[in-house]
């Protein structure tokens, strides 16, 4: 009715009703409620005072007394001038912010779905997303993990961020998304964060009263991350040859798993070997190798619990195969037992072949091998046939000069393998001054005393990460009954008493002698790179006790793989006397690191400098030159060789590259460099944290459940704002019309009752 143009005219409205919204009256000038009641009550007694005994006709009486208290009635109405008041109400939408975890925490698997498949956090982070009805509501998508950035729902993104910062994320979405009203704040994450949440952000929070919901990404209870560390085997071997490969694992800390070698070109399953839970062990697996050029292997780790970061349970390898036996010279000096049960197993085994040479037996023996010969071989293309030279109880005297030159020379140009098994009579003693002296891993004398006592022999750790003298089933490296707790059968009566203070720098043990104490008292297997090849030197010729009620399983693994250990060591690379190498091989940026120069090889002893560089490069582009030397502060730690200090500036795979004559190739070393904040460091979630978020800003952790009905689980914080525009009502024409209609028809019944 009040959109009518008489009735828009009569009230003053210039505009249309109709656009305006709702209409209420008002007043400019208020009046208290007591001030009406006095005011109406007066104009009622005015106007009953003004006509009580002016007419005795009392129609007349009782219409002026209404025309009058109508009157003052509407000028007391005017005194507080009335207005309409129109009201146009606007609301202003709540908003909802998303927030979507794009690190690269979100990349481990440890969230199940329907179906009991472990995926991934970021298959989790999807499917949630998918799930989110918002029911028309406006709502904000952000990605974030270093930073904050607009996404679409449907794609979020790859999960590749280095880190994680949700305190910085959250407050750069506050304030992006400007001072309107928020409904909430919905967090879609794993909780891991580089910084805190902190009071100050809780009280932002609530003092904008933006309540978080959380929808927690992965496993509240943390799976473990069980990896492959490292695993060492030989570049090359011979064909039929047993092939060790040491494997260091991180098991997983409270379920065991199991260690598999795979031939990767048949699938078959070569080895095996059970992994304890907790910390990290070294494993060794053997390979047969067959015919061909090469034989390529896949080592994995099989958890029985689920893995957070399956990726780097496996590594693969490719051999080398020489396609070819190996082939053995043996010199003994006469035919003691440890000769006789020795040159048994050299000649029954099919990947050897032999040539065994015994010294002291007539002209018309019959000399045994399967490559027979009649003499000591004395030009150099004889020598070259073999891969490995076993010197028994024989005095340097047996051989010519020349001779013992090219068994150096097979040694350490061509790497050939030399094994030296102690005597009584002339192994070592008569071998001081010899063109072999300096080859031995040892310091010689005139006279090597035997231990006093009955011994037993044990394996050194070095020993199991080489694959040596694994004696054992399964995975007992070495069977306790050859051990310092075994029966009297077990103990070696004699034994050369080699004390560890004699021992030549870059030697190695193998394997120490126990007497009655609990201490080692001499060495009793020792090690020595020379040149390009090995030398092992064995203590004792008594390892044939081994097979009393045995049989000869111990002793034969003894000797066939020191055999094939010597024999491979001329198949891997000239260089291989020294080694490069970064400790600790994963560090984070600014974090130092000890870049490290081994040498292992007696001659490239001889010839090291005092200090050398190394080049650490990037991406092909050079880093940084670290001067190794012994001046430095790990020198301590060294046995023979160089150290140097390096602090990387950038995260990246670094190389660390050395090249001196003294190699004749050039020592690689690689590094991992990660940030602090590295998102694989620490792959737990942390649901813990957003729990209480939620609970100190008055929301919730959200279940899958909930996502369909999240429009209505967040209240609608939506704000409503009045405009309101203003007519003045006591100045319109109605107003006036009023004022002169009731003073016109009060003068007009007074004239007409001829009242003065």
């Amino acid at each position: 009715m009040i959109d009518q143009p008489i009735i828009r005219w009569l009230l003053g409205i210039e505009v249309d009703p109709s656009t305006r919204g709702s209409v209420r009256l008002g007043w400019e000038m208020p009046l208290a409620g007591w001030m009406w009641l006095v005011g109406i009550s007066a104009a009622v007694a005015l106007a009953w005072l003004a006509y009580t005994r002016m007419t005795p006709r009392p129609w007349v009486r009782r219409s002026l007394t209404v025309l009058r208290a109508a009157t003052l009635l509407l000028l007391l109405v005017l005194v507080a001038r009335p207005i309409l008041e129109f009201v146009e109400e606007r609301r202003e939408s709540d908003r909802i912010i998303m927030l979507a975890d794009r690190s690269k925490s979100l990349q481990l698997a440890d969230w199940k779905d329907g179906t009991g498949t472990l995926r991934t956090r970021d298959e989790q982070l999807r499917s949630s997303l998918e799930a989110i009805q918002l029911g028309g509501r406006p709502a904000e998508w952000f990605a974030f993990s270093g930073d904050v950035a607009l996404i679409t729902p449907s794609e979020p993104g790859p999960a590749n961020g280095r880190t994680t910062d949700l305190p910085l994320a959250i407050d750069r979405a506050l304030r992006r998304s400007g001072g309107g009203p928020i409904g909430g704040l919905v967090l879609v994450t794993d909780g891991r964060s580089t910084r805190p949440i902190d009071a100050r952000l809780i009280r932002s929070l609530t003092a904008r009263s933006v309540p978080v919901y959380a929808i927690a990404l992965g496993s509240r209870n943390p799976l473990g991350d069980a990896a492959i560390m490292d695993v060492q085997a030989p570049a090359k071997a011979f064909v039929r040859d047993q092939v060790p490969f040491v494997v260091r694992v991180q098991p997983l800390r409270d379920a065991p798993g199991r260690l598999e070698l795979v031939n990767m070109d048949t699938g078959a399953v070569i080895d095996r070997a059970s992994v304890p839970a907790g910390e990290a062990s070294t494993h060794v697996l053997v390979a047969t190798t067959d015919s061909g050029d090469s034989m390529d292997l896949r080592v994995r780790l099989v958890c029985d619990a689920e893995d957070a970061v399956p990726t780097n349970n496996e590594a693969t390898v490719t051999l080398g195969i020489i396609d070819r036996a190996i082939r053995v010279l043996m010199v003994e000096g006469g035919p003691r037992w440890e000769y006789r049960y020795v040159k048994n197993i050299l000649v029954r085994e099919p990947s050897m072949e032999s040539s065994i040479m015994l010294l002291s037996a007539d002209r018309d023996f019959t000399q045994e091998g399967n490559m027979a010969v009649t003499r000591i071989p004395t030009a150099r293309e004889e020598f070259d046939l073999y891969d490995l030279f076993v010197i028994g109880d024989v005095a340097s005297g047996q051989f010519s000069d020349a001779q013992l030159e090219e068994v150096r020379r097979a040694v350490t140009e061509r790497g050939a393998g030399l094994l030296l098994i102690g005597g009584e009579r002339s192994m070592p003693m008569q071998w001081m001054g010899s063109p072999l002296d300096d080859v031995f891993p040892m310091r010689l004398s005139s006279s090597i005393p035997r231990q006093a006592e009955p011994v037993a022999i044990e394996p050194t750790p070095l020993a199991k990460g080489l694959g040596l003298l694994r004696l054992g089933d399964g995975d007992d490296h070495w069977p306790p009954e050859l051990g310092r707790d075994g029966p009297a059968w077990s103990r070696l009566q004699w034994m050369q008493r080699i004390p560890f203070e004699d021992l030549k720098p870059t030697a190695e043990v193998l394997a120490t002698a126990f007497g009655s104490t609990t201490e080692p008292i001499g060495a009793a297997v020792l090690s020595m790179r020379f040149g390009s090849g090995h030398v092992v030197y064995v203590a004792t010729d008594e390892t044939w006790r081994w097979r009393n009620g045995i049989g000869e399983a111990y002793q034969e693994r003894f000797w066939i793989q020191l055999v094939r250990y010597l024999s491979r060591a001329g198949l891997s690379a000239a260089s291989g006397g020294a080694q490069l190498s970064v400790e600790p091989t994963t560090i984070t940026v600014g974090q130092t690191a000890t870049i490290r120069l081994d040498v292992k090889d007696e001659l490239i002893q001889r010839r090291l400098p005092n200090a050398i560089d190394a080049v650490v490069s990037r991406s092909m582009q050079r880093e940084d030159v670290i001067r190794l030397s012994t001046d430095a502060a790990t020198k301590g730690s060294l046995v023979v060789g160089l150290a140097g200090i390096w602090q990387p500036r950038q995260a990246g795979e670094y190389d660390v590259a050395v090249m001196d004559a003294a190699f004749g190739d050039t020592l690689m070393a690689r590094v991992r460099v990660i940030e602090p904040d590295d998102e694989f460091a620490r792959p737990e979630t942390d649901h813990a944290t957003l729990e209480s978020l939620c609970a100190s800003t008055g929301g919730r952790l959200l279940s899958a459940a909930d996502l369909p009905d999240l429009a209505t689980i967040i209240p609608d914080r939506s704000t409503f704002t009045e405009r309101i525009e203003r007519v003045p009502v006591w100045s319109s024409p109605l107003t006036l019309i009023l004022l002169v209609v009731l003073c016109g028809l009060e003068w007009s019944i007074r004239r007409a009752v001829r009242l003065a």
